[in-house]
């Protein structure tokens, strides 16, 4: 699965379809998204629904490690969460945000790509 490809984290929530039907809603704030800094992580589930939500962060083309968050259930869909990702000796860096989705119909697996720049 693939979130929409003309959408950049950077500039705001991004949407994709689930399998099945339904759709997640991810963001990141503050924007731009800085490292070393805590973020907020916002995700919103239509026509599905979620025990749990987690958010893996991992270096797109570097191994970074992975950086995992459990979301906390708001209602209504709704799950929110706080991460700080690390530096990177580069200056610019790519991200991949996999936001993982416990439901009764298994285990689903969205990806959100996004990059950081470090001034």
């Amino acid at each position: 699965m693939v979130a929409a490809p003309d959408c950049d984290l950077q500039r705001g929530p991004c949407t994709a379809p689930l399998p099945g039907g339904g759709r997640i809603e991810f963001g990141i704030t503050p924007r731009p998204i800085p490292v070393l800094q805590p973020l907020q992580l916002q995700a919103r589930l239509d026509g599905i629904a979620a025990r749990v939500v987690i958010v893996e962060f991992t270096g797109a083309d570097m191994d970074m490690g992975i950086n995992r968050v459990a979301m906390k259930a708001e209602g209504s869909g709704r799950f929110s969460g706080s991460a700080m990702l690390p530096v990177c000796v580069r200056n610019r860096m790519a991200w991949l945000a996999t936001v993982r989705l416990q439901t009764n119909q298994g285990q689903i697996a969205v990806p959100f790509h996004f990059e950081t720049v470090r001034n």
